[in-house]
């Protein structure tokens, strides 16, 4: 069976309402989290999603009580071709 698992912290939320704040999620393609590379997006408060390899700045996030950050330099995982 070949199914796709996208995940996220159930403690994580935008933390503002900034256009540099986003909420990170997974999405692994064999659904396992462990064979195959995830690949890491961030979707922002104002309505766009990127791979981790294509942020054009940092981006805050909320988490468990506290602010935290992503940004580049990242890379996407090496299945991914883009959108």
């Amino acid at each position: 069976m070949n199914r796709t698992l996208v995940y996220y912290g159930t403690n994580v939320g935008f933390g503002g309402t900034n256009t540099t704040n986003g909420f990170w999620l997974g999405v692994d393609p064999d659904g396992t989290r462990n064979s195959q590379p995830s690949l890491g997006m961030v979707l922002t408060y104002d309505g766009r999603l990127m791979s981790y390899g294509h942020l054009d700045t940092t981006y805050s996030y909320y988490s468990g009580g506290s602010t935290n950050t992503i940004g580049p330099p990242l890379t996407d995982a090496s299945w991914f071709t883009g959108f």
